[in-house]
């Protein structure tokens, strides 16, 4: 499949099924990812849909299967309908069961075909895009029909974990297989289990950057060697980058940003884009994720990854089960399987991230994590829980050019 075209409002909610293959696209779509027969094929959840009469007049004659403006929107009209209905269970007598998450597509394919492989009586599908996307789709869903529609969220903001669970919409459970889980990775209260583990640090390209010479702690990155060499993924997309952001601005105060926006840093919306980017020169160094480093490094990019000598910031990713699932028990076995010693393990082969079971070894030629947790910066997750908006805020306004 090609690139897809760009999403030309946020507004437009868009569907990649096989129902309209390459109809609309943009960044944080719903994503058709398999097969229709497979078991963990991803589809758009058509929840909140919007599309302006604008829009549709443009749609004739433009595909998608041929359709007429007035028949496309019949078409949309009922699908909606669909997605707010009970859905005990679907035509194949399978259970559905649908999943919000940031984790990376090319991670949480493999990690849910896993799943469905170990039970086959359940039909998995999605819905992936950044965290703050990921959060405005809850604000939707309950908008509309007064429940989200989803069984499942997985992100990487804890504090966006807590608010949930202030709002009662998440379902209280304790897995079986959570026992040998750390507590400090464990809701106390049972509503939800970090599933995987990933450090915010400095990623730089070695091609272009000795590793000697390599920035090794975050105030090295105001060295003016680095003047508009430097990026970092926006905060108002990315969880891990928002958690970033509080935790740097606490240590090293609001003025390191001031600082590092003198020395031409740039703020890229995708944490996997800035990565990539780094890898192919448009940057020497960025603030990025060390599992998505790991990953474009093991395809063949330049990239090396410094846990920074003062702390990485560290963040345990959440998974919980949402109050109004219409299938808790499905919803159950999926937790079951992500604390798993396999789910676990899935979790270092198809993501190079660190798992939360102490029993799993790291991924290959990642340092042990006792080693980065001892010296990981704090975080105030109830700052952020609170503070969200303003947090944002702050830093766009430093950011403007």
């Amino acid at each position: 499949m090609g690139s897809p075209p760009k999403q030309s409002a946020a507004s437009d909610y868009i569907t990649t099924s096989s129902a309209c293959p390459r109809g609309f696209g943009g960044e944080y779509r719903g994503l058709d990812m398999g097969e229709p027969s497979v078991t963990s094929t991803w589809r758009t959840a058509l929840v909140g849909i919007q599309i302006r009469k604008s829009r549709l007049d443009g749609l004739k004659g433009e595909g998608c299967m041929g359709r007429s403006p007035s028949k496309l929107l019949r078409f949309v009209v009922v699908l909606a309908a669909l997605s707010v209905a009970p859905l005990p269970r679907i035509a194949s007598g399978k259970t559905p069961l649908k999943i919000y998450t940031s984790v990376p597509k090319n991670i949480i394919l493999p990690i849910t075909k896993t799943f469905a492989r170990l039970n086959p009586d359940i039909d998995f599908t999605g819905y992936r895009a950044g965290t703050n996307q990921i959060i405005q789709r809850v604000k939707s869903d309950l908008a509309s029909s007064g429940r989200v529609e989803s069984d499942l969220i997985w992100v990487a903001d804890p504090a966006y974990f807590l608010d949930l669970k202030d709002q009662g919409l998440l379902l209280k459970y304790t897995s079986p297989k959570a026992s040998v889980i750390p507590s400090i990775y464990k809701d106390p209260d049972g509503f939800f289990t970090a599933g995987r583990i990933l450090n915010m640090g400095i990623t730089f390209n070695r091609d272009l950057v000795p590793p000697a010479e390599s920035p090794k702690d975050w105030q090295d990155l105001l060295d003016k060697k680095w003047k508009d060499q430097i990026a970092m993924p926006n905060p108002n997309n990315s969880g891990s980058s928002l958690d970033t952001v509080e935790a740097l601005s606490s240590r090293l105060g609001w003025d390191y940003f001031e600082k590092l926006k003198g020395n031409g840093l740039k703020v890229i919306k995708s944490s996997t884009r800035i990565v990539k980017e780094v890898a192919n020169g448009k940057f020497k160094i960025a603030i990025a994720l060390d599992f998505i480093t790991r990953n474009q490094a093991a395809s063949g990019g330049p990239l090396g990854f410094n846990y920074p000598q003062s702390g990485a910031v560290s963040i345990a990713s959440p998974v919980a089960i949402i109050k109004t699932t219409r299938n808790p028990a499905a919803a159950k076995r999926f937790i079951d399987f992500i604390l798993s010693n396999e789910g676990q393990r899935a979790v270092v082969q198809f993501g190079n991230l660190y798992p939360v079971n102490p029993l799993i070894a790291p991924p290959k030629g990642a340092p042990p994590f006792n080693s980065i947790a001892k010296k990981a910066l704090p975080i105030n997750w109830i700052h952020i829980k609170e503070n969200r908006s303003e947090i944002i805020k702050r830093f766009s306004n430093i950011m403007k050019d």
